[in-house]
């Protein structure tokens, strides 16, 4: 370690976080992959003295009733892992503090070793009866070069309803369990769109406004994969009306008639692969939201990704659970076509 410069002035980075880990004080910086590791609380008050901006010796100085060389030594341990850093020093400040943290920790990770298994997945226990989707629309020809080159987010809906049938597509072609034994010879889940693992922690909640859906009651639902059906969690329009309206605020328009609220089991996921298992979720709704998309341009659906909209904990309320067992990771506005040109997002694609 080279001793730190005493001719500048050094401050704490705006990207350090301490916590506690079983009786352990650990200090890190987003920017460094190291981590200190402390039993002594009064590290806490040698960092804090570099608050605002100062030189070594100022700091050495008013800490003179402890050795000299052991306080210059934390100092330089501090600045090694960029928890100190120079006044003038540049930052990545397009980073939030807390987002680049994440970043780090969900790269920095490893898979689970071989042989060990990961959590069961949830598997609904005794509830409503299912609602069969039934059989999904008659086949259709279509271009996959066009759908790609005409998907697009629109957030207008005419007010009509989506048959029954293409919403059942809708659901088979993005998100239903497959068993075809050329894909499985293992006794794995597949779906459509892939899984960090083949875990596929998300779960599929539609929430359906009145006559959104031919023969479909207005409520919140689970869909489950394993059956291509549905399960009621609460029926009518006032269940479903909180999420939609918060629906309708994120996209900045009327009201959607479905939304499907997308959780994940997370922990079948972090069990299986620790600290990177977010970040695989989050691709996951992202490999997701890209399979709907492409279906509904298939289906002539509009559809729209949001980037929020569920109240916070209402789902789990619904479900009885903790709301962090199963969190919501993403939300995906959806509803019939319009003959007219659709209202795009910021006046362009995405």
């Amino acid at each position: 370690m080279v001793p730190a410069p005493n001719d500048q002035r050094w401050r704490v980075s705006a990207f350090t976080r301490v916590s506690w880990r079983d009786g352990t004080i650990e200090i890190t910086s987003s920017t460094s992959n190291i981590t200190l590791l402390a039993s002594d609380a009064r590290i806490l008050d040698l960092v804090h003295f570099f608050a605002r901006p100062k030189y070594i010796v100022e700091v050495v100085d008013a800490w003179a009733h402890l050795p000299r060389s052991e306080v210059i030594a934390c100092i330089d341990e501090l600045i090694d892992a960029r928890v100190l850093v120079t006044e003038t020093s540049v930052e990545p400040t397009h980073w939030d503090p807390t987002a680049l943290a994440y970043h780090q920790l969900s790269r920095s990770g490893s898979p689970v070793a071989d042989g060990e298994e990961s959590a069961c997945t949830h598997v609904p226990g005794s509830g409503p009866p299912l609602i069969p989707l039934g059989p999904p629309a008659p086949p259709r020809n279509r271009d996959f070069a066009d759908v790609l080159i005409h998907r697009r987010s629109t957030r207008a809906w005419p007010k009509c309803a989506i048959e029954r049938s293409t919403f059942s597509t809708l659901l088979s072609m993005s998100a239903a369990n497959r068993s075809d034994p050329f894909l499985l010879d293992d006794g794995s889940t597949s779906r459509p769109y892939p899984s960090g693992g083949a875990v596929y922690s998300l779960e599929l909640y539609p929430v359906i406004d009145t006559d959104a859906i031919d023969s479909v009651d207005a409520g919140v639902y689970r869909y489950r994969p394993d059956h291509h059906a549905l399960e009621l969690l609460a029926a009518g329009a006032a269940a479903s009306k909180p999420f939609l309206t918060s629906a309708a605020e994120a996209v900045g328009t009327g009201r959607p008639p479905v939304v499907l609220v997308i959780s994940s089991r997370i922990a079948s996921q972090s069990q299986a692969y620790h600290q990177i298992a977010y970040s695989l979720v989050l691709k996951e709704v992202g490999a997701l939201f890209q399979t709907l998309y492409l279906v509904c341009e298939f289906l002539g659906l509009s559809a729209c990704a949001l980037g929020g909209g569920s109240p916070d904990g209402a789902l789990a309320e619904l479900r009885g659970e903790q709301i962090f067992d199963n969190p919501v990771v993403g939300e995906f506005a959806l509803g019939p076509r319009g003959s007219g040109p659709a209202r795009q997002i910021d006046g362009g694609r995405i």
